[in-house]
This record gives structure tokens, C-alpha cells and sequence, in this order.
């Protein structure tokens, strides 16, 4: 018996039921459906991009026009103004999904800045679009802290400048507003500039590209989670062959140890071929995603990652004493990679200490790899590295399988 032979037996043992394709297949794209939603959410139009956050205007004021004036100038968001609209009104457009958020500048608001007590908004936000959420916040907190310091220095110069010279009431207004005037122009060009970069396996491309297709994130992060949850199958087959002792049957024919070994491991990464594959048609096809713009370097990638979960596989089949055995020997590494990989959440949103550790399970690398292609573009000269570590996550698993594997 040839190893293809042991190879093509499993293969049809696999696809004997449809359960199997569903669980391949038709899970996995329903899942990046799913989560592409969660991460993803309206944007603007082709010509204007930015995320939409309706205002409602309350204080009618100089401070609430200049915070408008600043969401207006915003790269991250685009305000709507709608007179006709009450709280509720925006607060629906949330719901349905036409505004990613609503701002509510309450009345008071220019004098409470004024003071030096700046009022907390009210922020209705799409919690089902998480990425676009924490960009709405975090883009407005900026703005409105940017306000408040424009504010507090315009007041803090008048004071100052006040016990020096006695101003009129006419003066103090007209000197309020030229410190407001000069206050803003240092705001726009300060003396101090921060360079930001993004960490871990993101870079700002990466994020930009999200921010267009949540897709980018949520397609290779559900074939990285369900190509090992694809292996429950592979496993059990294994699991049943030893209890019948089928194996040793094998054995007495003269068929090596290995080649046993090699035969079901090639079954395994097969099978996860071609599930990756077609999800990646998938995602090429359907949800916009340019897999195989850089062919070679998505077929590589895609052929690697299927030979780490067909070791992984051939680990699980070693270990388990049963069916069920083998089935929790599945899920168990499906969530802890997945979680902790970023197959769930991007990694830029997690701290350093999460992506060092993450880089120690196989998930990671292949979102960086798969990502990698999908946002920047990149071919074979970025996807290499990830290649290069996944293999050797194919040697460490495959040892330890090889190692702890039973025939009888």
C-alpha cells in the first residue's frame, strides 16, 4: 500500500457526509459574515469616507460651533446636521445603521468650557461596529480635548494678562478672542509633533485597509479558526483505526511506521487545502478581498498553514484515548489559538506583552501573513517570515506526534 493510497482512504472517509462540508465550509464563511459585521459597520460615500456621526447642537454657542468646525476638518469623521432632528431621531439613525454615532453638545456647554469645567457629551455609538466605535470615541476625545485646551489657554492669558492691566468689559472680550485666535493656530501647527505607529503585526496601512473591508480581518481569522476545527474529523479517524487495531493490521503488511505517519498527515493537510482555498475564492469572489492578487504568495501561504493543522491534527490523534477525547483536544487549542492568535480581535488593539505572546501560537503568524497580502498588498519578500515559522510549528507538531503516537 502506497502512502497516497492511506491518503485518498481518509480523504473518503471524510467527505462521506455533508456534515462534513458544512462544517468546512459553510461555518466558517457564516462566521466571517458575522464578524466582518461586528468589525465593520456603514462608512461614507466613495468621495468622502470618513465615519458618519450626526450632532445635535443644543448650546448654540461659540465652543459647540468650534467643536462642529473641528469635527468637520476631522480625517476620521464627518458630522450631520439635521435641524428637523431630535435626540431620538439620531439615535434611530444608529439603530438602522445610517449614522455610526450621535453627538449631543448639551446646553451650557460654551460656559462650562469657559470655566474650566468642560460637561461630559452624550455619545451615541454602534456597538455592533467595534472597530468604528473606538475610532468615533477616540477621535472625539482628541477634538474635544484639543478644544479645552484652546479654551483654557484663552482664559488662563486673559486672567494673567487682566492683573496686569485694567481691561474693560469690551476689552477683555476683544483680548479673549485674539488668545482664542492664537491659541487654535498653535493647536494646528504645534511646536511638538507625536509620531504615531501601530504595534504588533499591524501597520497603519493594515488599519487604514480595515477601516475600508472588516472583511480584511475577519476572512483569514475564521479559516484559521475552523481549518483546526476541521481536524476533529481527521482525528477521529485516527482515534477509531487504533481502537479497531486497524494500525497494527497495517503494520503487518510491511507498511513503514512513518509512512503510516506521512499518509495521514497528508489526508489532514489536504483536506485543509482545500477548505482554505475555496474560503479564499470566497472572500475574493464575494466579499472584495484581493487573495489572489499575489497568487503565489496566498497558494504558499495557504499550503503551509494547511501542513501546520495537518500536523496539529496528527498530534490530536496521538493524544486521544476517544471520539470525544479527540473531539475536546480539538476545540481546545481552536480557542485558545484563535483568542489568543487574533483570529477574533485584531492585535493592534491589544498591548505588547498580548502580541509577544500571541506570536507563540501559529494563528498569529497566519494573520499576519494573510494580512499582510490582503491590506498592504505585499508578495512573497513580507509573506516569507510567516512561512518560515509556520514551518516550524509543522516540525514541532509532527515530532510530537510522531513521538506520542500508538499503533496499538
Amino acid at each position: 500500500m502506497r502512502i497516497y493510497h492511506l491518503a485518498l482512504k481518509d480523504l473518503k472517509q471524510l467527505f462521506k457526509s455533508w456534515q462534513t462540508a458544512f462544517f468546512l465550509l459553510l461555518m466558517p464563511i457564516a462566521f466571517t459574515l458575522l464578524f466582518g459585521f461586528i468589525f465593520g459597520g456603514i462608512g461614507g460615500d466613495a468621495e468622502d469616507p470618513r465615519l458618519l456621526i450626526g450632532v445635535m447642537d443644543l448650546d448654540k454657542s461659540e465652543h459647540s460651533q468650534a467643536l462642529i468646525q473641528m469635527l468637520e476638518e476631522s480625517e476620521t469623521l464627518r458630522p450631520i446636521i439635521n435641524a428637523d432632528y431630535t435626540a431620538e431621531t439620531y439615535r434611530k439613525q444608529v439603530e438602522i445603521g445610517d449614522l455610526h454615532a450621535a453627538l449631543v453638545l448639551p446646553a451650557g456647554f460654551g460656559e462650562a468650557l469657559t470655566a474650566g469645567e468642560p460637561l461630559p457629551l452624550t455619545v451615541v455609538a454602534d456597538q455592533k461596529a467595534m472597530v468604528a466605535n473606538q475610532a468615533v470615541r477616540a477621535d472625539l476625545a482628541t477634538i474635544y480635548s484639543r478644544l479645552f485646551g484652546i479654551v483654557l489657554s484663552a482664559s488662563l492669558s486673559q486672567e494673567t494678562f487682566q492683573q496686569i492691566a485694567a481691561l474693560s468689559p469690551e476689552e477683555q472680550d476683544a483680548y479673549y478672542q485674539q488668545a482664542l485666535e492664537l491659541a487654535s493656530s498653535l493647536w494646528e501647527s504645534p511646536p511638538v509633533t507625536v509620531l504615531s505607529s501601530y504595534t504588533g503585526a499591524e501597520s497603519e496601512a493594515q488599519a487604514d485597509a480595515l477601516e475600508q473591508n472588516a472583511f480584511i480581518h475577519s476572512s483569514p481569522g475564521m479559516m484559521a479558526q475552523f481549518a483546526i476545527a476541521g481536524l476533529i474529523g481527521s482525528a477521529e479517524i485516527l482515534v477509531a483505526e487504533r481502537k479497531s487495531r486497524a494500525l497494527s493490521r497495517m503494520l503487518t503488511t510491511g507498511f513503514p511506521r512513518m509512512g503510516i505517519l506521512v499518509g495521514h498527515f497528508l489526508a489532514m493537510s489536504a483536506v485543509i487545502v482545500l477548505q482554505l482555498l475555496v474560503l479564499a475564492v470566497f472572500g475574493q469572489l464575494f466579499l472584495d478581498l484581493p487573495y489572489f492578487d499575489r497568487p503565489t504568495a496566498t497558494l504558499l501561504l495557504i499550503v503551509v498553514s494547511a501542513m501546520v493543522n495537518g500536523a496539529l491534527g496528527l498530534l490530536i490523534g496521538a493524544l486521544a484515548k476517544s471520539s470525544d477525547t479527540a473531539v475536546v483536544f480539538a476545540l481546545v487549542p481552536m480557542f485558545v489559538f484563535s483568542g489568543l492568535g487574533g483570529a477574533w480581535t485584531p492585535l493592534e488593539y491589544t498591548s505588547k506583552s498580548v502580541q509577544f505572546v500571541a506570536h507563540f501560537t501559529p494563528v498569529a503568524w497566519m494573520m499576519d501573513g494573510f494580512k499582510d497580502i490582503l491590506a498592504r498588498g505585499a508578495g512573497l519578500e513580507t509573506v516569507w517570515l510567516p512561512v518560515v515559522v509556520l514551518l516550524g510549528f509543522t516540525a514541532l507538531f509532527f515530532s510530537l506526534g510522531a513521538w506520542r503516537f500508538k499503533f496499538e
